[in-house]
C-alpha cells in the first residue's frame, strides 16, 4: 500500500505523514514560535497555512515568519495565511473552519495549522474543553489532509490536566523531564513525572492510533482496537461485537474469552447493562458486575467466565451506534476521569477506524464481484450466439426438412436464453435505481401458477423429472401484478428445473393461508388479519450450503464460480425475484438441509383483492399465452430504420392479416402517413436525424391524425424511456426483443380490432 506522504515539521526534525496530529507542549513564551518554520515552508509550497492564537501570539509568529524572509501581512490579505485571533470556542469551529477549508481544496495543495490555544485557560477553559476542541477539531480536519500542530504552554497548564489531550494525538514533542534539550518521539517514548499511570493508558491509545493509520485492512483494524482496549481499560477480556438487525450483539473478534462463553453469551441491545449505551452513545463502566445479578441474561455467562467488571464502549457511524466493544476484567475495578476520557477517545477513533476498513472491505468484494460478472457476463452472452450463428450457416446449405425445423428450434431456444440475459439486467437496473413499477389488475393466481408451470413441462419431460403441480379448485382472483408475478415464480421454477439431476423431483404448490395461518378454502371475510397467499416451489436437487444460504438473494450471488460453474447463469434471477415479491409486499425464504438434499423456497403475499390507488391499465398477458388472434384486417405503419427488423415485421403482421407500409426514417414515415391512412403506427424510437420522439409528436400535429394509436418498439427498455415515450405520444412501449404474441395482443386491444 502506498504510504502517505511526509512533511516535515522543522529543518532537521521530526517528519510527520501528511494529515498527522501533532501536539507541543512547551515552557514559556520563548518556546512558542518554535514551529514557525513549519508554517514558512507551506507558504512556499502552495499549501492553506492557518494560526490560532491569540494577539500576543499573532505578534510573536508574524516576527519569527519575518526573521525567516516570510511576508506575513502579504501572505494573510493573499488569503494563503489565515489567522484567528478572537471568537474562539468549542462551537465556533463549525463556522470557522469550513470556509478555511473550501478555499484550501479549490485553491491550495493541503493545508497546515498551528493550534495555539493554551492561554485559552485565562478565558475559564478547563481540560473538558480542551479535549472537546480537539475532537471537533480533528472530526473537521479528517475531511481534508489537514496536517496540525496542537501546542501548549505547561506554565500556563497544569501538565496533569494534559494527559488525555496529548492522548488525542499522534505524535507528540515535548520537553525531557530532565529539562534540556527538547525531545521528539511517539507517545509511547515520552515520560512526564508523575503521569506513569496514565499515560501507560493513553501511549497505547495513540500507539493504536498510528496503527490504524497504516492500514485498511479490518482485521488488523479490529486487532489493534481489542489491544487497545484491554490497555486502556486495565482488563483481561476484549470482544468487538456488531449489532444484527434483529438486536443481537454478534462477536466478531475476541480476546482471552472461552469456547463456554462464547456459546452462551446472550446480548442484545435491550440488555440492562448496556441499554444506557444505546441510549446516549456514551461508554457505560459496570465497576461491579453483581449489580446485574437477576437483571441481565447474560450474568451467568460472565460469572463463568470470572468476569467482575465491564467496560463497555459504542462504535457509531452517521450518528447510530453500529456495535460495542467490550472489556471485562476478573476484579472489581474503578476508573479516573482521564482513563474515562481516553475511553471515549478509543470508541471515537475505533469507530471511525472500522467503517472506513468495512467499506475498504465492500468495495473490495464489489470490485471482485464485477470482474466476476462481467467474465460471467460475456460468457453468457457468447454461449447461445455460437449457435445461432453455427445454425444460419448449416441451413444455408441445407434449407429444408427436418434440418431445417431443429435448426429454428435451436436459434430460437439461444436468442430466447440471451433475451432473457438481457432483461434480467434491464431488471435489475430498475431494482437498484428504484424504479421497479407494478401494474395491478386481478389476477388469477390459480391460472397464473399453472401457466408458469406449463412453460417447463417440455423441459422436465426431455429430463425425466417428475413436475408435480398442486393448487386448489377456483380461480382466487388478487391484484397483482401478473407478468411481474409470474416472472418471479418461472426463475423459481427455473433454478428447480436447472438444479435437479435428470429423473429427479419438482413440486409447485399453490394454497391460501388465513390471518391465523391455517388454510382456508377461499379468501375469509371479516375484519382480522388479511389472508396470504402462499407459493412454495420444491425439489430434490443440489441443495444449498448452509453458509450460503443467507446470501442467496444476493445479486451476483452463486454458490459456484469461476470458470468450472455447471449451471450458468448470471445470478440475478433470485435477487430479482425477491425484488419482485417485496414490491408486492410479500416476502420469499429459502430453506435447504443441506447438498444433495434438495430446496424449497416459499413465496408469502398478502391477498389484495381491491386494487390500488395507483394502479393503471394493464395490457399484459401471462407469458407464453398467445391465445387465438382471428385476422386483424388493420392497416399497419412501421416505422424502422432496421431493414431485417423491418421485414420481420412485415412478414409477421402479414400473417395476421394487416396491410403494411415500411418507412426506413422518421422523416419518410411522416411522408406516408398522409397517403396510407395507417389504423397504427409501430415506431422505432433511436433513429437518425429525427428520432420516435420528434416524430410522434410531428405525426400527431398533423390533421387527422391527432387520435393516432401508436406504439413504441425500441431497445431503449428502461423506465424512464417508457414514460418518455407516453409523454411523446405513444400509446404503449414494448421494449426489443418484443414478444411476437404480445405484440399481436397489444394490437389488438389498442385499435379494437
Amino acid at each position: 500500500m502506498t504510504q502517505k506522504r511526509k512533511v516535515t515539521l522543522e529543518p532537521g526534525g521530526l517528519s510527520v505523514p501528511v494529515g498527522s496530529r501533532t501536539v507541543y507542549l512547551f515552557q514559556g513564551r520563548g518556546e512558542r514560535t518554535r514551529f514557525a518554520p513549519f508554517i514558512a515552508a507551506g507558504l512556499a509550497e502552495g499549501d492553506k497555512c492557518a494560526l490560532v492564537t491569540d494577539l500576543l501570539g499573532r505578534d510573536d509568529f508574524f516576527r519569527a515568519l519575518r526573521a525567516l524572509g516570510v511576508d506575513p501581512e502579504a501572505n494573510e490579505r493573499k488569503g494563503s495565511l489565515a489567522v484567528i485571533t478572537s471568537g474562539v470556542s468549542v462551537d465556533s469551529l463549525t463556522t470557522l473552519a469550513p470556509p478555511i477549508l473550501e478555499d484550501a481544496e479549490a485553491n491550495y495543495r493541503d493545508i497546515r495549522c498551528i493550534n495555539d490555544l493554551s492561554r485559552k485557560v485565562q478565558d475559564g477553559w478547563t481540560s473538558r474543553e480542551f479535549l472537546r476542541f480537539e475532537v471537533k477539531g480533528h472530526l473537521l480536519a479528517a475531511q481534508q489532509p489537514v496536517t496540525i500542530i496542537c501546542q501548549y504552554d505547561t506554565t500556563a497548564i497544569d501538565p496533569r490536566q494534559l494527559g488525555h489531550i496529548v492522548a488525542a494525538h499522534q505524535f507528540t514533542v515535548a520537553p525531557s523531564h530532565a529539562g534540556k534539550n527538547s525531545v521528539r518521539r511517539s507517545l509511547s517514548q515520552v515520560i512526564f513525572d508523575g503521569m506513569d499511570e496514565q499515560l501507560r493508558a493513553l501511549a497505547e491509545l495513540q500507539e493504536m492510533s498510528l496503527k490504524l493509520t497504516a492500514s485498511l485492512g479490518l482485521d488488523e483494524m479490529l486487532g489493534a482496537v481489542i489491544d487497545a482496549a484491554r490497555t486502556i481499560c486495565r482488563t483481561d477480556y476484549a470482544a468487538i461485537s456488531l449489532l444484527s438487525e434483529s438486536g443481537e450483539l454478534r462477536i466478531i473478534k475476541h480476546h482471552g474469552l472461552s469456547r463456554q462463553y462464547l456459546n452462551r453469551r446472550q446480548l442484545t441491545r435491550n440488555d440492562p447493562s448496556i441499554e444506557k449505551l444505546f441510549a446516549t452513545a456514551e461508554p457505560v463502566i459496570v465497576e461491579d458486575i453483581e449489580r446485574f445479578a437477576g437483571l441481565s441474561p447474560n450474568y451467568a455467562a460472565w460469572k463463568a467466565q470470572n468476569v467482575k467488571s465491564a467496560v463497555t464502549l459504542p462504535l457509531i457511524s452517521n450518528g447510530k451506534v453500529f456495535g460495542i466493544v467490550g472489556a471485562g476484567s476478573a476484579s472489581v475495578r474503578s476508573y479516573t476521569q482521564t482513563e474515562v476520557d481516553a475511553m471515549r477517545i478509543l470508541a471515537a477513533q475505533a469507530s471511525a477506524a472500522i467503517t472506513n476498513a468495512r467499506l475498504f472491505d465492500e468495495l473490495s468484494r464489489a470490485d471482485r464481484a464485477k470482474d466476476e460478472f462481467l467474465s460471467t457476463l460475456s460468457h453468457e452472452l457468447r454461449t447461445p450466439l455460437t449457435p445461432i450463428l453455427g445454425w444460419i450457416h448449416i441451413l444455408r446449405k441445407s434449407p429444408e426438412g427436418d434440418l431445417l425445423a431443429q435448426g429454428l428450434d435451436a436459434i430460437e431456444r439461444n436468442a430466447r436464453q440471451q433475451a432473457g440475459l438481457i432483461n434480467d439486467l434491464l431488471d435489475l437496473t430498475r431494482i437498484v435505481s428504484g424504479k421497479l413499477e407494478l401494474v395491478y389488475e386481478p389476477t388469477s393466481l390459480t391460472a397464473l401458477v399453472e401457466t408458469a408451470v406449463d412453460q417447463f413441462r417440455p423441459l422436465a419431460r426431455e429430463r425425466s423429472l417428475n413436475l408435480d403441480v398442486a393448487v386448489p379448485d377456483g380461480p382466487f382472483i388478487c391484484d397483482v401484478d401478473p407478468v411481474r408475478l409470474q416472472q418471479a415464480v418461472a426463475n423459481l421454477l427455473n433454478n428447480a428445473v436447472k438444479f435437479t439431476p435428470d429423473g429427479g423431483r419438482v413440486s409447485v404448490s399453490f394454497r391460501v393461508e388465513a390471518g391465523n395461518g391455517a388454510p382456508s378454502a377461499g379468501f375469509p371475510a371479516g375484519t382480522g388479519p388479511p389472508p396470504t397467499a402462499v407459493i412454495e416451489v420444491a425439489d430434490s436437487g443440489i441443495g444449498i450450503e448452509p453458509y450460503f444460504l443467507p446470501h442467496v438473494f444476493e445479486r451476483f450471488s452463486q454458490s459456484q464460480t469461476g470458470i468450472d460453474r455447471r449451471f450458468g447463469g448470471l445470478g440475478l434471477g433470485l435477487a430479482i425475484t425477491r425484488a419482485m415479491v417485496e414490491s408486492h409486499g410479500g416476502q420469499v425464504t429459502a430453506a435447504s438441509e443441506g447438498l444433495g438434499r434438495g430446496s424449497r423456497f416459499t413465496v408469502r403475499l398478502p391477498v389484495v383483492t381491491r386494487s390500488q390507488a395507483n394502479r393503471g391499465e394493464s395490457f399484459a398477458t401471462p407469458a407464453g399465452v398467445a391465445g387465438r388472434v382471428e385476422p386483424l384486417g388493420l392497416k399497419v405503419l412501421v416505422v424502422e430504420d432496421s431493414g431485417d427488423t423491418a421485414d420481420m415485421l412485415r412478414m409477421w403482421l402479414d400473417s395476421f392479416g394487416c396491410a403494411v407500409e415500411i418507412a426506413a426514417c422518421a422523416a419518410d414515415g411522416l411522408d406516408l402517413a398522409p397517403k396510407f391512412r395507417p389504423d397504427v403506427v409501430i415506431s422505432d424510437i433511436g433513429m437518425p436525424e429525427l428520432d420516435g420522439y420528434e416524430f410522434i409528436r410531428k405525426l400527431k400535429a398533423m390533421p387527422g391524425f391527432e387520435q393516432i394509436t401508436a406504439i413504441a418498439l425500441t431497445g431503449y427498455a428502461r423506465e424512464e424511456d417508457r414514460l418518455n415515450a407516453l409523454a411523446a405520444g405513444y400509446d404503449a412501449h414494448v421494449a426489443k426483443p418484443a414478444e411476437m404474441h404480445r405484440l399481436i395482443f397489444l394490437l389488438k386491444k389498442l385499435a379494437g380490432a
